[in-house]
């Protein structure tokens, strides 16, 4: 092979790299990156509630009706014995009534609303006693709702959607009222059907997010 023909051949080699090169030069594009740190905290719906006064009127030892003025403070947490209306011991007659004030400690940082409910006992046979009682929640400021145990044995005072009150997420405390009261019927021998009935149920107030 003549040093002519060697020379062409390193000629064309070195014009092809460069083609290559070239080539592959133009996916060699600038990149870059940036990174923002985000955190999210997930707010918390927390609240304490405790009676802070109990009224009414019961049946004393003597057989008279008894005024009731209980200014102890109960705190309403998991594992507590005690009932809304200190009701184990007592007796109530047409007429009588128990109303406790109750105390919702906002311990979170989320606006809610809240409403309550009313579940007799399963199996309870207290039916002439139970439709002879009236339930009543006053909020500290609004309107009060007042409702009877319906056909189904139980009773809401408010709703989910449609709530006693809202309580905005900067309030650290606010009250409301629950009252219990056995009507004096009018009806000939309504109050006698009552007679003797024992009636238990629970007393839940529920607590929900509260939207705009």
């Amino acid at each position: 092979m003549t040093k002519k023909f060697r020379a062409l051949i390193l000629s064309c080699t070195t014009i092809l790299l460069c083609v290559t090169v070239a080539v592959a030069g133009t996916f060699a594009l600038f990149t870059d990156s940036a990174s923002i740190r985000n955190h999210l905290k997930a707010g918390t719906l927390d609240i304490e509630l405790n009676r802070i006064l109990l009224t009414g009127e019961t049946l004393a030892a003597d057989g008279t009706v008894s005024t009731v003025n209980n200014t102890e403070e109960v705190a309403f947490t998991e594992g507590t014995s005690r009932t809304v209306f200190d009701t184990e011991n007592s007796v109530v007659v047409p007429g009588s009534f128990f109303e406790a004030t109750m105390e919702i400690v906002n311990n979170g940082n989320v606006a809610f609303g809240y409403w309550i409910e009313v579940v007799p006992a399963s199996g309870t046979t207290a039916d002439d006693l139970l439709s002879q009682l009236t339930f009543t929640v006053t909020p500290l400021s609004g309107t009060p709702v007042s409702e009877t145990i319906d056909a189904d044995g139980k009773l809401s005072l408010g709703s989910e959607t449609n709530h006693v009150a809202t309580v905005s997420a900067t309030t650290e405390s606010t009250t409301f009222k629950v009252k219990v009261s056995f009507e004096n019927s009018t009806t000939k021998g309504e109050n006698d059907k009552a007679k003797g009935q024992e009636l238990d149920f629970d007393l839940i107030v529920y607590a929900v997010q509260a939207t705009a």
